[in-house]
């Protein structure tokens, strides 16, 4: 139980600073007037490169305890994208040559988030 507790205290404390660093990372960006959402884009693929640095350490050299990894990859990159935490699945699923497992999560998470963002604005707009 208390290691489910720490767990779940170093989650939270990860996601936090994780989030704070997204929110910084979108205010610097914001000031320059991109077109491009490029707060957010730096966020999710530097969230990428942290996940996979971290997700290599973790499988070959035994280098971050299960702690160090669960702050890091679930609780800071958690908080900061969880763009990356898809992209790694989708690796994964690469990986172990389920191509169309790959394909078909990605297709359904874009299209499914896409229609969930819109049914949610427009059952926003219905309420209002």
């Amino acid at each position: 139980m208390q290691s489910t507790v720490v767990n779940f205290a170093l989650v939270a404390l990860g996601g936090a600073f994780g989030s704070a660093a997204r929110y910084g990372v979108a205010i610097v960006f914001s000031r320059y007037g991109f077109q491009f959402p490029m707060g957010t884009f730096i966020v999710n693929i530097l969230g990428c490169l942290i996940l996979g640095v971290i997700s290599q350490f973790a499988v070959k050299n035994q280098f971050l305890s299960p702690e160090v990894r669960l702050l890091i990859a679930a609780g800071f990159c958690g908080g900061f994208t969880t763009f990356s935490t898809f992209m790694l699945e989708i690796s994964n699923l690469l990986e172990y040559h389920k191509i169309i497992t790959a394909a078909l999560y990605v297709g359904a998470s874009t299209v499914g988030g896409l229609f969930a963002v819109f049914a949610g604005i427009w059952i926003a707009k219905a309420l209002t």
